[in-house]
């Protein structure tokens, strides 16, 4: 018998919704250069001192 209790086991959902996936490549329209998401969006913040990063991302097609 299991100590305290029950838990469910907790949801496995490889895709988060409404999220970029890592594969995923954004261009800074203000340098040229290609980043995943999160770096994309640190680049334009710290680099470039931008707060509005999705106005100086474009994605990349693959």
């Amino acid at each position: 018998m299991e100590v305290g209790g029950s838990n469910p086991p907790e949801p496995t959902n490889p895709t988060i919704g409404g999220e970029a996936l890592a594969s995923d490549k954004y261009r800074c329209k203000i340098c040229g250069k290609v980043f995943t998401p999160v770096k994309a969006m640190y680049h334009i913040m710290y680099e470039h001192n931008k707060d509005d990063h999705n106005v100086w991302l474009e994605p990349v097609k693959n």
